[in-house]
């Protein structure tokens, strides 16, 4: 009976280490529309809420940027930020972005006691413009889920802007 017990919690607890990834809900983009620049250099724009958009995210998108030969730098939005672009401009103009990589968190809501669901959306836009070039949803499968940046890598890399 010990034995059972022993083998049931140990394999609960190696279960438990292995989420899934989360999934894209989402893309949008304009209609097999070829990209009108390639991405050079990238800003990653994260959110303040550092639970839910931690630093290791930011240091995913930089992996899976640099892995396609683009160099990208993370910046952090303020929870009392009136005006994104005055905030990016200086990283903007620090590593002549010709793109930036936004993350916001759409909606976040608490069910039971431990686990939490929210939606990220993402939009890669050139330079400081406000038209989103593609958009992305995405529920991550836990605090640890950074397949995210690859995910959007990958739909750039698709879509010819990599």
């Amino acid at each position: 009976m010990q034995r059972r017990l022993l083998l049931a919690s140990v394999g609960a607890l190696l279960t438990a280490g292995c989420q899934p990834e989360g999934k894209v809900l989402q893309v949008s983009a304009p209609a097999n529309a070829p990209p009108p620049r390639k991405i050079e250099r990238v800003l990653i724009w994260l959110p303040p809420e550092t639970g839910l958009a931690s630093a290791k995210l930011g240091d995913a998108f930089v992996a899976a940027f640099v892995s396609q030969g683009v160099p990208a730098r993370v910046g952090r939005g303020t929870a009392l930020e009136l005006n994104r672009g005055d905030d990016q401009a200086a990283l903007m103009n620090e590593l002549k972005a010709t793109h930036r990589v936004e993350v916001e968190v759409a909606s976040y809501r608490q069910v039971g006691g431990n686990f939490a669901q929210w939606t990220l959306v993402v939009g890669v836009y050139a330079g400081t413009s406000r038209t989103p070039l593609m958009a992305l949803r995405y529920q991550p499968s836990g605090y640890s889920d950074y397949a995210l940046a690859g995910m959007v890598v990958q739909k750039l890399v698709e879509r010819g802007y990599l």
